[in-house]
């Protein structure tokens, strides 16, 4: 390992075995949690202490403090490495603290505050790459003893998602390779090929489509309007046969479609139990009377109870996050919100997926979260529930900035198999009213919640993003559904003969455009040829032996 050339009363002290624990003895200093954490990553790392300095000495180390490390952050933040991981590559560093020590009266020195320096230690190591570097040459030469394998894996994943950046180091160093090697031999070990697996998809490995181009469904948000949405599904899965996570390759939804798209896609539950809970959840919900709604409001800004829908979605979505969805037989999935905590507001992206090498999206996200989370956090709906902060981000419904998540799940599905085609991209909307225009000599009032509601529904235009696909894809590879209602459905509607309405309208939709739904199934059902069957085996292949 590479060290940095540091004034000579440095010592290292070199740990025998990796031990902390002898490590702090032979110190004799206290060793900050960052050394700690260190050690458990690389066995034999380089702790570096000081004897006490002379003032000459101290000097020396404030000066090297200002000089040495602020030449290497800004080295590396030129390099764009993020911030937060500045600490991985900085120079020797010792923070001086002063404290006021006040002499007391029975001395016969003057009654004057002097200043007591203290030397706080920090932990200097190389850059996260080194540890990548380690963990690789350990896996490529471990050929069969799976024990180290394993260990080395495990430690990789918990690796590069605490700092992404270092996969770009570990695809340099050829670990996709080797990884690959590991998935295509007779390994009997299950834990080695989940753990691998785990990697891969940490390292942007993403397997071929099913069908002879990319089949996407994006579905918008709504509220309770949701319920369009599990119709329109339900109608797609008669006429094809198969389940919905069976019939795409990518999904994408937004506040109440990222639900939907959780239930079918990830937990695979069916359309009929998807609409009993469905129904179940927004009865829950959207259950509280006026006047703590409206006391809830205006102390908090959120009608109803955020904390019993938080309660609800952990007892449905369990524990399971985005990763551990990864690993399963399932489309790749992107649940969007709205950080409101930056200027402009953006776009974030929870999904189930990492990039390739030299592959950045324009939107940001995360691989490293609880499925509930994300769900919680695209349907903080501004007035309905309370705002979601994780991190310094704060969330809020994704609907804010983009109720028809389409073109962005276009834009990922791209990233992910950038020489496919787009075979089908199925986006279906929560239903449209349009109220008859009337005049009225009176004008009326409307209550907060009211205008947050209109303000929520209105706050982006679905169909602005229907039109200029409609312009630029083929007619036989882009389908819109989105039913005229029947009635004007607020987000929260809670009476169940209004929430049976909503699937009335969009069935008889359906049956009315069932030309287009039987083009729409047409169009995802084309199997994947031979020819491209074929080369992605060649693929597979030549990524191992490159």
């Amino acid at each position: 390992m590479s060290t940095t050339r540091l004034p000579t009363f440095w010592t290292r002290l070199k740990p025998s075995g990796g031990s902390i624990s002898k490590v702090k003895k032979a110190a004799r200093v206290p060793l900050p949690q960052t050394a700690i954490e260190y050690l458990r990553y690389i066995p034999g790392s380089t702790i570096l202490s000081l004897s006490k300095p002379s003032e000459s000495q101290r000097l020396d180390i404030v000066r090297y403090k200002n000089e040495e490390t602020k030449a290497r952050v800004e080295m590396k933040m030129k390099s764009n490495v993020p911030r937060e991981e500045l600490h991985w590559t900085e120079a020797l560093t010792s923070e001086i603290e002063t404290e006021s020590v006040k002499k007391t009266p029975d001395t016969k020195e003057n009654n004057t505050n002097e200043v007591k320096k203290k030397v706080a230690w920090t932990f200097v190591e190389d850059d996260a790459d080194e540890k990548v570097r380690y963990y690789v040459a350990e896996i490529q030469k471990a050929n069969n003893r799976s024990g180290l394998i394993l260990k080395h894996l495990e430690s990789l994943s918990e690796l590069i998602l605490k700092f992404p950046n270092t996969k770009e180091y570990a695809l340099k160093k050829g670990l996709d390779k080797s990884l690959l090697f590991i998935k295509q031999s007779n390994i009997s070990d299950d834990a080695i090929k989940k753990a691998s697996e785990k990697v891969l998809v940490l390292l942007g490995h993403v397997k071929p489509v099913g069908g002879n181009g990319i089949r996407i469904l994006s579905v918008d948000g709504g509220g309770v309007r949701g319920l369009v949405a599990i119709e329109l599904l339900r109608q797609i899965e008669q006429q094809s046969g198969k389940k919905i996570y069976e019939l795409f390759d990518y999904v994408c939804g937004v506040s109440t479609g990222a639900l939907l798209v959780a239930m079918l896609c990830v937990y695979k539950v069916g359309v009929d139990e998807c609409v009993r809970l469905y129904k179940q959840f927004s009865s829950q919900m959207f259950d509280r009377s006026r006047l703590l709604g409206a006391s809830n409001l205006v102390m908090s800004l959120s009608y109803y109870d955020t904390d019993a829908w938080e309660e609800i979605l952990k007892t449905n979505m369990g524990t399971k996050t985005f990763l551990e969805a990864a690993l399963e037989d399932s489309p790749k999935f992107s649940a969007l919100s709205a950080v409101v905590s930056q200027t402009p507001v953006v776009n974030y992206l929870f999904r189930n997926y990492n990039y390739g090498r030299g592959v950045k999206s324009a939107y940001p996200g995360t691989i490293d979260s609880p499925i509930w989370t994300a769900l919680r956090a695209s349907s903080a709906a501004p007035g309905y529930y309370r705002e979601l902060k994780l991190g310094n981000d704060v969330h809020q419904d994704g609907g804010l900035m983009t109720n028809n998540p389409t073109a962005i799940a276009i834009h990922e599905a791209k990233l992910l198999w950038p020489k496919e085609s787009l075979q089908c991209v199925i986006s279906l909307g929560t239903g449209r009213y349009k109220a008859a225009i009337t005049n009225t000599s009176k004008s009326q009032s409307i209550s907060l919640k009211t205008k947050l509601g209109k303000f929520v529904e209105s706050a982006t235009d679905t169909y602005a993003v229907h039109t200029t696909l409609q312009d630029l894809l083929p007619s036989d590879a882009y389908f819109r559904f989105n039913p005229p209602l029947t009635h004007d459905v607020p987000l929260d509607e809670n009476r169940p003969d209004v929430r049976d309405s909503l699937i009335i309208d969009a069935a008889r939709y359906a049956h009315i455009n069932s030309s287009k739904v039987e083009k729409a199934v047409e169009s995802l059902s084309r199997p994947r040829g031979k020819t491209q069957k074929v080369y992605d085996w060649m693929k597979e292949k030549q990524a191992v032996m490159m």
